[in-house]
């Protein structure tokens, strides 16, 4: 088999990464009041509307837009936004960490130390594709390069995807009382999908020895005792496993079994010693992954037994290390293609987004009073983390913003006779702008089908 061939299949990203978004429900607020309107006048044509999918999608839109006033500056200006929520400020711009904000800051000074670490993954993988010096045409030092296509990088491996290290480690949160606990949608899912990794993982045997039989066929010596190590045959074996297919033939080899099946016998064959490599960052990983596991496990909650019992399990954390290292290789994919495309373009590269989020993130460091504070911001690997925290901020206070949504909406346009609302003559030309809005949901959906 070519070298080509074995590099792709040890990059790929196994099927089960990616996860399908579920379809939007209904708001259950918004079709309560849709059931008070009138059934007669304008209010009369919103009641209709809203039975087609588009049609419900533009009233919500234009509830929401109730409150726009309050929303749009949360994506027109996150940074001043997330100052006032993370600090005070005196006359001369001084910052102060807020009180109630305290927890909010530790929890992201975690999050960016796993950035750190994050980080030397990221550069022993630009180390080994030999990517470490600037494009041609662009002006930026080597080291501020990287610490932009590293945001690139922290940034995808930020996907919600449960069964990898940075998933995990994204999904439990601190409460008040300090300790750790699954939140968000995670809440429900995290130790669900451990569960299912770790039964799955005891289904591994075949896999394992499947590994070990193409591995008998390295020279004996020190490259077989590499290749077939506890952590290796577990590791290679759950490779095997996440990149089996669905095909039709039985007699198909999945791709790395093709891979594996093709490989020579000698000792100096170039592949062998992709597969070594392989192997050697699944270990840097796997240490990654230990370190971190203890971490969390030590700070989980004591209502959180079964989850902590996961966290420890020693083959399940093999396992996690083999989807993270799929999740990190999608991630550098991401890295090579911006890297390709901002080859001289120094106005719209990646450099040039990096450098205008650490330019907002350096004037927070420069005039916060909190030294926990100004080293946050002043991480260059902890951008990303950070960003990733602007934006989960701004998302919060979006979602407290609209809470006003619907009443502010009834009092702009509504008005209630006799517990039924009745949509304002003085403003019909409203309903015709949803309307219209609906029809264009409608035609941009048709367009995506």
């Amino acid at each position: 088999m070519t070298t080509t061939m074995l590099a792709a299949f040890l990059a790929l990203a196994p099927a089960g990464l990616a996860q399908d978004e579920d379809e939007d429900e209904r708001n259950p607020e918004i079709e309560a009041l849709i059931s008070k309107l009138a059934r007669e006048g304008p209010s009369a044509r919103l009641v209709e509307l809203s039975r087609t999918e588009s049609g419900f999608r533009a009233i919500e839109e234009a509830v929401h837009a109730a409150v726009g006033w309050k929303t749009r500056g949360f994506e027109a200006d996150p940074w001043t936004h997330y100052e006032a929520w993370l600090f005070t400020r005196d006359a001369k711009g001084a910052l102060a960490v807020r009180p109630e904000r305290r927890a909010d800051l530790e929890s992201l000074a975690r999050r960016v130390d796993r950035a750190k670490a994050l980080f030397e993954d990221f550069n022993r993988r630009m180390d080994a594709k030999g990517t470490a010096t600037v494009p041609a045409g662009a002006a930026a030092p080597p080291t501020e390069l990287r610490l932009a296509l590293f945001r690139i990088f922290a940034e995808a491996c930020q996907e919600e995807a449960l069964e990898t290290l940075d998933g995990i480690a994204a999904a439990l949160k601190p409460g008040a009382d300090g300790k750790l606990r699954p939140a968000g949608e995670e809440a429900e899912e995290l130790a669900e999908v451990l569960a299912e990794m770790a039964e799955e993982g005891e289904e591994l045997a075949d896999f394992e020895q499947e590994y070990l039989a193409f591995a008998a066929r390295a020279p004996e010596g020190e490259l077989r005792q590499a290749l077939t190590g506890e952590f290796a045959r577990r590791y290679m074996a759950s490779r095997i496993a996440a990149t089996e297919t669905d095909e039709d033939d039985a007699n198909a080899l999945p791709p790395l079994r093709q891979a594996l099946a093709d490989l020579g016998t000698s000792e100096t064959d170039p592949d062998w010693a992709k597969i070594r490599a392989e192997i050697a960052r699944g270990e840097a990983l796997h240490r990654e992954v230990q370190a971190e596991f203890d971490r969390l496990a030590a700070g989980l909650a004591d209502d959180q037994a079964d989850l902590k019992e996961h966290l420890r399990d020693a083959k399940l954390r093999v396992r996690i290390a083999e989807r993270t290292a799929a999740l990190r290789a999608g991630a550098m994919a991401e890295v090579e293609e911006a890297l390709a495309e901002a080859e001289g373009d120094e106005e719209e590269g990646p450099v040039h987004e990096y450098r205008e989020v650490r330019s907002a993130l350096r004037d927070l460091a420069e005039r916060s009073t909190d030294r926990a504070a100004a080293a946050i911001f002043s991480s260059g690997p902890g951008t990303a983390a950070v960003q990733a925290h602007v934006d989960e901020v701004m998302e919060r206070l979006r979602e407290e913003a609209l809470r006003d949504a619907i009443p502010a909406f009834t009092a702009r346009y509504l008005e209630d006779r006799n517990g039924t609302w009745h949509w304002r003559a003085d403003r019909a030309e409203r309903v015709d702008e949803i309307v219209r809005r609906a029809a264009e949901i409608e035609k941009e959906e048709d367009e995506d089908r």
